[in-house]
């Protein structure tokens, strides 16, 4: 799984350039160029930059960071299980309960890398 803890955080790294890309790349386009454009395409761009806390689309999106954050913490806590895990003897009753969080974790990565089935690193085994 840290295989895949890695694939997930490259991910994160990948998308995070990307909304900062595009939010740069939208602060260029004047106001007077997005009125050019089809009501759909504006709206479909708009939505690119939404955020729930209405920050405005010239910036980078708030709501894409807070994502990417968000993920890598779920990454950071899974790998936090593993250790545990592997710290604690065989024998410790404790073992057992870090074993179901860590597995638990590893189940929502397989769900987060699911967005990304169609990238080549991605593996079938990792599919939920």
């Amino acid at each position: 799984m840290s295989a895949l803890a890695d694939f997930l955080l490259a991910r994160i790294a990948e998308d995070e350039a990307i909304a900062v890309q595009l939010a740069e790349l939208w602060a260029k386009v004047t106001d007077a160029d997005r009125a050019t454009l089809d009501p759909g395409v504006r709206e479909g761009i708009d939505s690119v930059f939404a955020v729930a806390d209405g920050a405005p689309a010239d910036g980078v999106p708030d709501r894409l960071l807070a994502e990417c954050d968000a993920k890598r913490r779920i990454v950071a806590g899974y790998r936090g299980w593993e250790e545990r895990l592997s710290a604690t003897p065989g024998s410790d009753p404790l073992r057992r309960e870090l074993h179901a969080a860590w597995a638990a974790t590893g189940d929502v990565l397989r769900l987060l890398a699911l967005p990304y089935a169609a990238h080549s690193q991605y593996r079938e085994e990792w599919r939920p």
